[in-house]
């Protein structure tokens, strides 16, 4: 990261509709700091899974490395929460949570059980080392609240 501290993930799954899913572990050391890869294994998931768009170009480029590989044993379809969002309104449709096969409709209000879903977007490299170091949710209010506030940048 480019505050000089290492943080691990892995590649999880390849969906047919939007692409690689990966997951971010709990797990962050300093540069120089050796890698203890049974703490690694052994570690939580920092959030829940996330698409990513740029994945092969994010090695190529050596913005992030390949440590190695492993096997995952036991991978389940998180499932992600969409909404239609209307920014000028200021207001959102229904839920719906999208699986790997089908998609459901849980209503205008998102139901309790879900709010520690994630929202199905297609994140860039940029957004989950932003995401890993603060820990903000993409439209974490929204899951939240049901509220749609949008952020202003003046």
């Amino acid at each position: 990261m480019d505050d000089g501290r290492k943080a691990f993930g892995q590649y999880v799954y390849q969906d047919k509709r939007y692409g690689p899913i990966i997951r971010i572990f709990d797990f962050i050391v300093s540069s120089k700091e050796k890698v203890d890869s049974n703490k690694l294994d052994k570690s939580n998931l920092r959030f829940p899974p996330i698409f990513m768009v740029g994945l092969y170009p994010v090695f190529r480029t050596g913005r992030w490395k390949v440590l190695g590989k492993s096997t995952l044993e036991d991978f389940t379809y998180p499932g992600f929460l969409t909404t239609a969002i209307d920014y000028k309104e200021k207001n959102h449709g229904f839920w719906f949570l999208i699986d790997e096969k089908s998609s459901t409709n849980l209503g205008r209000t998102l139901p309790k059980k879900y709010k520690k879903m994630e929202f199905l977007a297609l994140y860039p490299p940029e957004v989950i080392e932003d995401r890993i170091k603060t820990g903000l949710k993409y439209l974490g209010d929204l899951i939240e609240t049901n509220e749609f506030k949008p952020v202003v940048k003046n």
